[in-house]
């Protein structure tokens, strides 16, 4: 939901003076045991009550006002234009209604009705403050910056502690650049409501693009507090506690754990038995459950394995998207699957209905704690087997959640099984790779004509910790020669910070190289430049890990004792360069230095990625295919035999 609409003054329209017959009268009754059921979030049975004030006093004003909100609710935009345009013309100086028109033609993406009815709003009542935002969320989406930040301050002249007017220009202050002050911003919005859950998820979010890591763990952990129910907040918060080094890998299970049981708890009431027919060797009906079925890591990973499951008549896939839009990456992706639905719009009842009316035997959820996530509904077992797979590294901590597919070198079972709810099912490669078509050839390792060595990076910013800069700053004091390059930066205020940090360790800033965000081809190209790639720490690469290698790039990376911590490590091995992977901080700064000088060996290593990468299991979509298809006809199995999940390991299927 976007911050525009959790701004939408439903449940307080302004009015001029109403007439007092007794029609009027009764639709005043009327829309008052609407405005209710509204707050009660029972929004079907508000509108009934609209609706029959309207019918009640067709020439009130404010009914056909509340009816538009109600539409506008249910996102029947083109009803709510209706009832907004009949209550101006009932009307014409009603502010409220000029106001929430703009509401409706923002919903339709014209931006320029939008703000012609809020300004028309702001002529009626000068002392109405919530045109005055809404006008600035407009304005920001336009990208005039400076003209939403005077907008939400014209909001705040007439509502000094008006939340929403902090919140949105806290929004435009990070879209202008200005950092700081959209976190000064931030910080006045929760002051003013300690228990306001969108200024404290808001809040976090900037300090985590900040580099602050620590507060913004506070923030969302009070904003759970706050909102129990909202499982994306929970999303969150896991998602940044798996990037502090500081949290062991006991406590960071714990607190999965106490995430999935509460996505647990809301399942049982919705839970069903399950009549899909116990026969081992039929068909085996297989839903995918994601929001990354378009141009994302995700898809890129999932894509090779449904390309080639089509020669498993065995088996059919069926494919549940939960995001709003589709690209082209969901029209490669589409042609693979029996059966493709959008379902970013079905509730969990709806959907799960669904799910249970496509006979889905297994369902596979690929998301994981990660957004457009829908845990909720796999909370109520729609399915008889369910797995988790792909999206996220680490357990979803939920019982109603049977495997968790991996591979043995990224979760070796002595160390990971008893982090995860889910019985591991370990495939030769958690997923394939298929390098990107317009990807350059790979050339020389560049110190070999350059002056120096140069490190790289091309993992996520906020992966980027005071303490990885410290370890890197050792690996730049240890070679006192090279430099570093990042990418990936988002925006100056970041390039300012981490040049700070790196002063701080006595690094010369002409030492430090930053590129912001790109392109595939010219992210790609940078690789060029790098002669070794140095990983975070404890949330490794992943991706990145797999587009450095291809362009020859090897990762030193450090393997840790948590999911995250083991993505790149896997990757390295998977690749038979074990030597790029450290077991301490101090193994990873004397394997950085050693590497550094043995230039033909690394130029060697670099000539040969490539044949690595064919060699290895990320390199054989069939072989993982075929291992999937092998392992999850043995879930079946295990359930037609009335048998509980366990362990399941078809790594070392041969090709």
């Amino acid at each position: 939901m976007s911050l525009f609409q959790r701004i939408i003054d439903i449940f307080r329209p302004r009015s001029t003076a109403l007439p007092n017959d007794p029609q009027s009268i009764a639709a005043l009754k009327l829309i008052e045991l609407g405005q209710a059921a509204e707050k009660a979030g029972q929004l079907d049975e508000a509108r009934r009550y609209y609706e029959q004030a309207v019918a009640t006093a067709p020439k009130l004003a404010k009914a056909h006002m509340n009816l538009g909100n109600a539409h506008l609710a249910a996102q029947a935009v083109d009803k709510a234009l209706d009832a907004y345009r009949t209550a101006i013309k009932l009307d014409p100086e009603s502010a409220p209604a000029h106001y929430n028109l703009g509401n409706a033609y923002w919903h339709l993406n014209q931006a320029e009705s939008a703000l012609a009815s809020y300004l028309a709003a702001t002529d009626l009542d000068p002392k109405f403050a919530m045109p005055w935002i809404a006008i600035g969320n407009t304005l920001s989406g336009l990208d005039r910056h400076d003209d939403a930040i005077d907008a939400c301050n014209q909001a705040l002249k007439i509502e000094p502690r008006n939340v929403e007017a902090h919140v949105t220009l806290s929004l435009a202050l990070k879209n202008a650049g200005r950092v700081d002050d959209c976190i000064s911003e931030m910080r006045t919005a929760v002051a003013i409501r300690p228990d306001h859950p969108i200024a404290l998820t808001n809040l976090a979010n900037y300090l985590e693009s900040a580099f602050q890591f620590k507060e913004a763990q506070v923030c969302y952990r009070r904003a759970v507090e706050i909102s129990p129910d909202a499982g994306h907040l929970d999303t969150a918060f896991l998602y940044l506690l798996s990037q502090d080094g500081a949290i062991d890998s006991e406590t960071l299970f714990r607190e999965h754990l106490a995430v999935g049981q509460k996505f647990d708890r809301q399942g049982p009431a919705h839970r069903q038995a399950h009549t899909n027919t116990r026969d081992p060797d039929r068909i085996i009906r297989i839903g995918i459950v994601s929001a990354d079925l378009r141009n994302h890591a995700v898809a890129h990973f999932i894509e090779p394995i449904v390309r080639h499951i089509g020669i498993y008549k065995e088996i059919e896939i069926l494919a549940y998207h939960n995001y709003k839009a589709e690209d082209e990456g969901s029209n490669t992706l589409r042609q693979y699957f029996k059966k493709w639905l959008m379902v970013v719009d079905l509730h969990d009842d709806a959907l799960e209905a669904q799910i249970r009316a496509d006979s889905i035997d297994i369902l596979i959820d690929l998301s994981g704690h990660t957004f457009g996530n829908r845990l909720s509904v796999f909370a109520r077992k729609p399915a008889p087997i369910q797995a988790s797979w792909i999206g996220y590294p680490g357990t979803t901590g939920m019982q109603t959640m049977d495997y968790y597919i991996a591979d043995p070198k990224f979760l070796p079972p002595d160390v990971f099984a008893r982090q995860f709810v889910e019985k591991l099912v370990y495939l030769p490669s958690t997923a394939p790779y298929v390098p990107f078509s317009i990807a350059p050839p790979i050339e020389a390792l560049p110190a070999l004509t350059q002056r120096h060595f140069t490190f790289g990076s091309f993992n996520r910013p906020n992966k980027i910790h005071r303490n990885v800069i410290s370890l890197w700053a050792r690996v730049l004091r240890g070679a006192p020669e090279s430099h570093l390059l990042l990418a990936g930066i988002s925006d100056q205020y970041q390039i300012d910070l981490l040049t700070r940090w790196f002063a701080e360790e006595e690094i010369a800033d002409d030492r430090i190289r930053f590129h912001l965000r790109s392109i595939v081809e010219p992210y790609l190209r940078l690789h060029h430049e790098v002669d070794l790639c140095l990983d975070t720490f404890p949330y490794t690469g992943g991706t990145t890990t797999r587009h450095a290698f291809w362009m020859g790039v090897p990762t030193l990376t450090i393997a840790g004792t948590t999911p995250a911590s083991r993505q790149a490590s896997s990757i390295m091995e998977l690749m038979q360069l074990q030597e790029f992977v450290a077991h301490s901080e101090d193994n990873f700064v004397k394997l950085a230095v050693e590497w550094s000088q043995r230039l033909n060996d690394l130029a060697q290593i670099r000539a040969t990625m490539r044949d690595r990468y064919q060699s290895s299991p990320l390199g054989k979509p069939e072989l993982i295919t075929s291992a999937f298809a092998q392992a999850t006809r043995i879930m079946w199995q295990h359930w037609c035999a009335n048998e509980p999940p366990q362990m399941i390991d078809v790594s070392a299927i041969a090709p």
